[in-house]
């Protein structure tokens, strides 16, 4: 009982390291290779200022200011449809929000979702509680 417990275990581990490989046994070939140079993280957390200033952040209805937000990590984030990457911005706010309709909750950072150009178009809350 226990040789196929870790076997499955085995197998399991194998599937989440490589599911493509999982599936068919073998590695996917990348036919489809798109090669784009991205500037340094650094340019991107420029950008997610800027588009704050320039448009406002809005979380849970309250504005946001570019002076409480710290950038702390760039992600790219690529399709396997294709198309440009997507840029995502982790930033925690400095003065987390309090949010009045629950109690014990706040908000500790945001994750902007931006296109290469630096338009946001998505914003998640983390929310943490007490």
């Amino acid at each position: 009982m226990k040789q196929t417990a870790y076997l499955l275990l085995l197998v399991a581990l194998a599937c989440i390291a490589h599911p493509a490989v999982a599936i068919s046994g073998e590695t996917p070939e990348c036919n489809n290779r798109t090669y784009i140079e991205l500037p340094c993280p650094e340019v991107y957390a420029a950008h997610f200022i800027q588009a704050v200033e320039r448009d406002s952040l809005l979380v849970m209805g309250c504005r946001i200011d570019s002076a409480v937000l710290r950038p702390m990590r760039v992600e790219y984030a690529f399709s396997l449809e294709g198309g440009a990457p997507l840029v995502q911005v982790y930033a925690i706010l400095k003065l987390p929000l309090a949010l009045e309709e629950l109690p014990g909750c706040e908000v500790s950072a945001v994750t902007a979702v931006m296109t290469l150009d630096g338009t946001i178009i998505e914003v998640q809350a983390h929310i943490d509680t007490d």
